[in-house]
């Protein structure tokens, strides 16, 4: 055999070693080579991976092709003229975007962070929040409105429907006062009365004296009563009388002096308008037309305010002008209008006027006239 033939015959034995061996190389970490010349990655049957999902491998072209698409190779057949493997071009499932996703089991949005799981897409039935306080109500998550159900609605923390929560008190005597009794907290409507003309109220609640009912049946006994003492029980008020409140009437009597109870004094919640001035004779009080025959002892001598207007009042009052004085016939009873009228105004207390005096004479009014006549007042 010549050299040149044998030179020949190690470069073709060289050449079919080289096409039939498989390629020389080694695939980064994670990776294999395949019987047909690639990198392959097994990825698993993880139906949440976006790559593959089937329990195949992720294969990988270990080079370029020469045709210039340097990336991943769409053929499922291996490329063995691409022996060399380009780390740039490999294809890391890490790199699909996966994101960390939260069961939301009562669909408002909001998920459970008990609950969760890795996908590059979001699962049916997952959501990108987990900040959900109960998931099984589609009412409360974070932020959401307070309403009437018994759940703290906003995932804050507070109390269930606190701030919806109204106390009801039951005012049967419609008085607006209730009883002593615990209150009806709630957010709903109250429920119906037991009392038919009664009311439900939201305050004074009845947590003393002053804002309890004494008597829920009646009405006029309310703890806001205030009881005035009227010693001579004309419904005019002294204006230096103590005022007394309370629901029921004192038990005390209104007016002594001493150890001596008067018997007409009396306790008044509705006093009239105006200040008696005198509270032991029911006949003096304001806007009073009456006039005593005899003075009171008050200290004031001949002088008395009957009608509680700050001035004296006269014993005799009455004025008629002089020439219908005594001119009328009469057949029967007194005469005139009264037994004495002055012949003008009354003139000041302790001054001295001219008064007419009816007589019956014969049927007919006549007149006396008395000069001098001092003007005494009460």
């Amino acid at each position: 055999m010549s050299t040149r033939f044998s030179r020949s015959l190690l470069v073709l034995s060289s050449l079919s070693v080289l096409a039939c061996a498989p390629p020389q190389f080694s695939c980064p970490d994670g990776y294999t080579v395949s019987p047909e010349g690639r990198c392959v990655m097994s990825v698993g049957n993880d139906a949440a991976s976006p790559v593959m999902g089937d329990g195949g491998a992720l294969v990988v072209d270990a080079g370029s092709d020469g045709g210039g698409d340097a990336g991943v190779d769409a053929s499922p057949i291996a490329d063995a003229a691409s022996p060399v493997v380009d780390a740039a071009l490999l294809v890391d499932a890490s790199r699909c975007g996966e994101m960390l996703w939260y069961y939301d089991g009562d669909g408002d949005g909001h998920g459970s962070a008990a609950d969760h799981q890795m996908a590059c897409t979001m699962p049916v039935h997952y959501v990108a929040s987990g900040d959900d306080c109960d998931d099984a109500h589609a009412t409360v998550y974070p932020g959401a409105p307070e309403i009437c159900d018994g759940l703290r609605n906003g995932c804050d923390g507070g109390v269930a429907d606190a701030e919806l929560l109204r106390s009801y008190f039951v005012d049967c005597d419609h008085d607006g006062f209730a009883p002593a009794g615990p209150a009806l907290t709630t957010c709903l409507a109250p429920p119906t009365l037991s009392c038919a003309s009664g009311q439900y109220i939201q305050s004074p609640a009845p947590t003393d004296a002053t804002h309890t009912d004494c008597d829920d049946t009646n009405p006029n006994y309310r703890p806001d009563n205030r009881y005035y003492p009227d010693c001579d029980g004309d419904f005019y008020i002294p204006s230096s009388a103590a005022v007394t409140t309370s629901c029921r009437p004192p038990t005390t009597a209104a007016c002594t002096t001493g150890t001596v109870s008067w018997p007409q004094g009396v306790w008044q919640t509705m006093p009239l308008a105006g200040a008696d001035c005198w509270d032991f004779d029911s006949r003096v009080h304001p806007g009073s037309s009456w006039i005593g025959t005899a003075p009171y002892s008050t200290g004031l001598g001949s002088s008395f305010d009957y009608d509680c207007d700050g001035v004296a009042s006269h014993v005799l009052s009455s004025t008629e002008p002089r020439g219908a004085v005594c001119t009328r016939v009469i057949t029967t009873g007194a005469c005139g209008p009264g037994s004495a009228t002055w012949a003008g105004a009354p003139p000041p207390c302790g001054n001295s006027g001219t008064t007419f005096t009816c007589a019956n004479a014969g049927g007919n009014c006549n007149a006396t006239q008395t000069p001098n006549v001092v003007a005494s007042c009460r």
